[in-house]
């Protein structure tokens, strides 16, 4: 598992993942909902994973195109790598933003 970029709040999130042949995104959450530019993500033709942690660090969640789940800060690492291997294609390896 390797973080491939960092992406500052103006840069065009869809062009850096696409760029950066990233497998999963971990962002953090300023309110309850998922961004629209995330949900794009989601639901793009790519279908990334979305890692989400929330402000305070208390929670995160997985959200894929059909799943959902919470887990504990400290799961979060083990969560990454399975949802990257879900998705995982041949040579590529566990690649986050």
């Amino acid at each position: 598992m390797a973080i491939v970029e960092e992406v500052d709040g103006d840069q065009n999130l869809h062009a850096v993942v696409t760029k950066a042949d990233a497998q999963v995104v971990v962002t953090s959450l300023t309110g309850p909902r998922v961004p629209p530019e995330y949900q794009r993500l989601l639901f793009g033709s790519r279908c990334m994973a979305l890692v989400t942690i929330s402000r305070d660090a208390r929670y995160a969640a997985v959200y894929d195109r059909k799943v959902l789940r919470e887990v504990a800060v400290e799961q979060l690492a083990q969560a990454i790598r399975e949802v990257a291997q879900q998705r995982d294609v041949p040579g590529v390896s566990d690649k986050l933003m």
